[in-house]
């Protein structure tokens, strides 16, 4: 991948503390209510994880819709939608 480009949306952010990153990007942006961790090139069949430490807040009870795309400089390659439930 030439620009390795994650995008989570809004869902991942909403009462939730963000904490850190793994491996830091090079660059990060909000766009549209969402967050993009852009990483540059990685090379081809690399295996590249990335570890995000969250934590939700007492007050964020319920269902969180969450999204996250994964990019090549601009260009959508996925996208994964998955939902969170807190509960107290």
């Amino acid at each position: 991948m030439s620009d390795l480009q994650l995008t989570l949306d809004r869902g991942w952010f909403e009462s939730i503390t963000f904490d850190g990153i793994v491996p830091q990007p090079s660059n990060e942006s909000a766009e549209n209510g969402t967050i993009v961790f852009d990483f540059g090139a990685v090379p081809a069949n690399t295996r590249f994880p990335v570890w995000l430490s969250l934590q939700a807040n007492p007050t964020n009870v319920g269902l969180h819709l969450q999204a996250v795309t994964l990019s090549d400089g601009g260009k959508d390659i996925m996208t994964i939608h998955r939902t969170l439930l807190v509960f107290p």
